[in-house]
């Protein structure tokens, strides 16, 4: 500041001299006065890399006797740092790999320290992937084509440059025609890339898709680099008030006190259950087998890895070494009952919301070798306990929420119902580790198992990874952690305890996760049940640590009006509602489905808003990915509402099949006036009130094959034996009946001979697999057939019962057989028409397995050329055909109670093996034989296709 008001003084003219004399400092003042009497008091000096856009202003009102000013510097936002490099797994050396772990474990000792056991195992497969992996930067994403961008795409780039110096150099027609053959051969390249990179993205696209994902791909396809997030001023302060934020959701405190009381007082008792439990031995005591792991890993597909980095490709190239080291860890951790601290360890990566994008989703990233052993637990775990209640739908093996929305429709079977839909709060966060451990003490769980589970439980810790930073670990006091294998499983166990309660008749509760929809129907005073229910759950959840949000639990009277009794939870009045919305369908009170109607059109309109933008030169998206998109992205939506949209009028069915004119139009470039027959013949796809009748049938079929007994098969079974009259007051229950026929009638039951094996029992047969130099598509009939011999040859021993399997299937008229051939002996079986191929492989395998359980010989070799039959007499829970499979299966095991053994091996089909030659014309006579001579199958017509 100037000591005096006049123009000029001494002080001015000294600091004019030091500005010349240090040219980095500017002044940024424009000569306007700054003090009320007109003097320039006030001045302003910045650097000069920030001079040329600081913008300088005297403010107008804000003053005292001097003027304020206000001064804007230009200051760049902090980059976010770059991803660190990843494992470029397409490029691994899986054999040098497999080489530095041999190379370790040959004279690796295991310590008795389990934590010391676990680091030396992570950092030999770090070591390996080392030097048998390269790493891999992340993408330049400054090119309009990195999207697509790959070695084939690269190749032809580099031809076009070679051709095009080459052209400079010599410009003669010659080479003018190479280059523009070069060029042409390249534009066909990248579009086929294009196309195929698109199709990827697609067909990852579902109804669960978010909008702004999709637009996001259009965008980058059009060109437009990604975004880069704005980096966060003070990532670390912010890495840690998120884990600290992430960590005190599952706090007891967040409990009502009411329920944090009773978890103390019950808590004494279930822990001395516990340990009594933990002191008596169990037959799933004894050490994991090599069998349980290969299995365990068959299922891993490459996921985010956790701190270790670490994924399933790495643990499925192992090799013996890496699974005896593996398995070693494994049963030192399962006889320790105890598991190692970094398996217990995750890491948190927040996420967006996809529609509250201010508000942050946790997303815990867990160890690839813990998740592995979960895999194992868990087999072992639902091999003891046996299956789910019926009503329990969420997480539970061919279960989905179209079969919890059946079972919502069928129970309130057009009848004044209550409704209630109850939201647990934080319910995965808050559920009590110690009355999951009550409950799999009451399921019989004992010894090593509950030990192991009880240490998987407790003391579990977490941080958050933000921008390249790393919070400290926090201590997670409840709930089930989020990405465990294990965690579905034991929070079902809460929910069981909730839906299996003491109601009233014609009260069912389902559970859908943490979703339960409460149903009062029948005679009597429902609006009193439902209140004693709900006071059943309540007093259940303070048992369980799990806390009732009643602001966001609704209630609903269902086809008829509001009663003026309000239902109350904890003291709290629930909300009387016209519709809800329950696992994404919109439920009113009507049960009309119009407001689902319309959020449905609105849903795919705006997904067809993104299918034209994908028609843009510069998306460059041609039918089949127009279509793919249609169907994975638009028609999903419809799939999955499937159920419900049965219910609609005429009317308002007519105005969702524009939805796939609309797509239909778009995809063809077709005109308005096309006609809708002309686009379905073009594109291959049917209405979509053929296509709603079509899934509804699959789904009716399933849910009356399925063992369990609940409230959808007991209510479809009693529609199935009323005539058409007695439901014409319920058109949805009436559509639902004639969507099946009488042959799904009949539940598709486990054989009574077969015993499930537990996941420690190697398989009661040994499977085996001709080996093909190439896919049998690109192989020669010759080539395949000395393969097949020489497959033959290996696999069967001297004096075996030999049998070569077929089956014949007639896509004209329906008609199938199956036939089995040994030495001089044709076993023949006409199945019942329109089964499938591998239905009627199944039942050739039955034949033979049949005939030779009563022979003498010691091994029974079978060849068959169906692959798809042995993989499913390979799995470990069949979910199709699981009566026959079953009672092949229960052969098996009674053949090999007799100490015998049996060989399954698969030979190529029409190569010239002679049994296998005569096996199939023995079949083919079979279908041609008479129909009462059938071997009844469950017909195979209707198949729920994604395209």
């Amino acid at each position: 500041m100037l000591q005096s008001p006049s123009p000029t003084n001494e002080t001015g003219r000294h600091l004019a001299v030091l500005l010349e004399d240090i040219p980095h400092v500017r002044l940024l003042n424009t000569g306007e006065a700054t003090h009320t009497r007109g003097g320039r008091l006030d001045l302003t000096l910045v650097s000069s890399d920030l001079a040329a856009d600081a913008i300088w202003e005297v403010h107008p009102t804000l003053t005292s006797d001097h003027f304020a000013t206000l001064t804007s510097l230009p200051v760049a936002p902090p980059v976010p740092p770059r991803p660190p490099p990843r494992w470029n797994i397409k490029r691994a050396d899986w054999s040098r790999f497999q080489a530095s772990l041999d190379e370790w474990w040959v004279d690796y000792q295991p310590p008795d320290d389990l934590h010391q056991q676990e680091r030396d195992l992570t950092a030999a497969i770090q070591t390996a992937a080392t030097t048998a992996i390269p790493m891999c930067a992340p993408s330049c994403r400054h090119r309009t084509d990195w999207w697509y961008y790959n070695d084939e795409v690269r190749e032809h780039n580099h031809r076009v440059n070679l051709h095009r110096k080459l052209y400079k150099k010599r410009p003669n027609p010659n080479n003018l025609r190479l280059l523009q053959e070069v060029v042409a051969r390249a534009r066909q390249v990248s579009l086929r890339a294009k196309e195929d990179k698109w199709l990827e993205w697609c067909a990852t696209f579902s109804q669960h898709t978010s909008l702004g994902q999709m637009w996001r791909s259009v965008r980058t396809a059009s060109g437009a680099a990604p975004p880069r997030p704005a980096a966060h001023p003070h990532p670390q302060q912010e890495a840690e008030r998120l884990a600290t934020i992430f960590t005190s959701r599952g706090s007891s405190n967040q409990l009502p006190l009411h329920t944090r009381r009773t978890q103390q007082q019950l808590q004494p008792h279930r822990d001395e259950a516990v340990r009594e439990a933990m002191e008596v031995a169990d037959m799933t005591d004894r050490p994991f087998s090599l069998q349980e792991l290969q299995q365990a890993k068959r299922r891993g597909r490459d996921t985010a890895t956790g701190a270790d980095g670490v994924p399933y490709s790495m643990l499925a190239h192992a090799g013996p070494a890496g699974d005896a080291a593996l398995l070693a860890t494994l049963n030192a951790s399962w006889t320790a009952g105890r598991l190692p601290p970094a398996w217990k360890e995750a890491d948190i990566q927040p996420i967006p919301k996809p529609r509250e994008p201010s508000k942050l989703r946790p997303i815990s990233l867990l160890s690839c070798l813990a998740k592995t052993a979960e895999k194992m637990v868990l087999a072992r775990l639902q091999w003891h306990i046996g299956p789910s209640h019926p009503h329990i739908f969420g997480y539970t093996r061919g279960v989905s929420t179209a079969d919890s929305i059946l079972a919502l429709m069928t129970h309130i079977n057009h009848r004044p119902t209550v409704a209630v839909f109850i939201d647990l709060e934080k319910a995965f966060e808050l559920a009590s580790p110690h009355a999951i451990l009550d409950a799999l003490v009451k399921k019989g769980v004992r010894g090593r198992m509950l030990a192991w589970l009880r240490d998987f439980l407790q003391h579990r810790r977490a941080r958050v990874r933000f921008q390249g930073h790393k919070s400290s670990f926090q201590e997670m006091e409840n709930g089930t952690p989020q990405g465990s294998i294990l965690s579905p499983l034991l929070f079902n166990l809460l929910m069981e305890q909730l839906v299996a309660l003491p109601f009233h008749t014609g009260t069912v509760l389902l559970s859908y996760a943490d979703d339960l929809a409460l149903m009062v129907t029948g005679k009597g005073n429902k609006l009193r049940k439902t209140q004693q229910a709900l006071d059943l759950i309540s007093e259940k959840c303070q048992d369980l640590g799990l806390k009732i949000s009643a602001e966001k639990t609704r209630a609903m009277m269902l086809k008829a009006a509001d009663p003026a009794w309000q239902l109350r939870v904890q003291g709290i009045d629930l909300a009387w509602t016209n519709s809800y919305q329950y696992l994404g369908v919109w439920v009113d009170k009507r049960l009309s489905f119009t407001t689902h109607a319309a959020y449905l059109r609105e849903r795919t309109q705006a997904r067809l808003n993104v299918m034209r933008a994908m028609t843009r030169p510069t998306a460059g998206a041609t039918f089949s990915v127009l279509r793919l998109y249609y169907v994975q992205a638009v028609r999903s939506l419809v799939d999955y509402s499937a159920l419900v949209l049965l219910a609609l009028s005429p009317n308002q069915q007519e105005r969702l099949e524009v939805v796939q004119n609309t797509a239909m139009r778009t995809m063809l470039g077709a005109p308005r006036w096309t006609s809708a027959c002309v686009m379905q013949s073009e594109t291959s796809l049917v209405p979509l009130t053929t296509r709603v009748q079509h899934i509804t049938a699959c789904r009716i079929s399933r849910v009356l094959q399925r063992d369990a007994e609940g409230v959808t098969q007991r209510r479809l079974r009693l529609a199935a034996t009323q005539g058409v009259d007695t439901l014409r007051r319920n058109p949805w229950l009436l559509q639902a009946t004639l969507a099946h026929t009488k042959d799904w009638l009949q539940a598709d039951l486990p054989a009574p001979t077969y015993h499930a094996p537990p996941p420690w029992e190697p398989h009661a047969a040994v499977f085996s697999a001709t080996q093909l130099p190439a896919s049998k598509s690109q192989c020669i009939t010759e080539e395949m057939r000395q393969h097949a011999l020489m497959a033959i040859a290996q696999v069967t021993e001297p004096d075996s019962a030999v049998y070569y399997t077929d089956g014949s299937v007639d896509p004209d008229n329906g008609r199938t057989g199956a036939a089995a051939i040994t030495r001089g002996t044709e076993l023949c079986e006409r199945t019942s028409n329109h089964c499938s191929t591998l239905q009627t492989e199944l039942v050739a395998i039955q034949l033979a397995l049949e005939h030779a359980h009563h022979r003498q010989e010691p091994t029974v070799m079978l060849h068959t050329d169906s692959r798809a039959g042995l993989q499913a007499l390979q799995q470990p829970h069949p979910k199709d055909n699981v009566g026959l499979i079953t009672t092949i299966l229960g052969i098996l095991q009674s053949i090999a109670a007799q100490g015998r053994q049996v060989k399954l091996n698969w030979i190529p089909s029409h190569v010239g093996v002679r049994g296998n030659e005569f096996a199939d014309a023995a079949a083919k006579r079979a279908a041609g034989g008479p129909q009462g001579e059938a071997h009844h199958c469950t017909p195979v017509v209707l198949k729920d296709e994604r395209q």
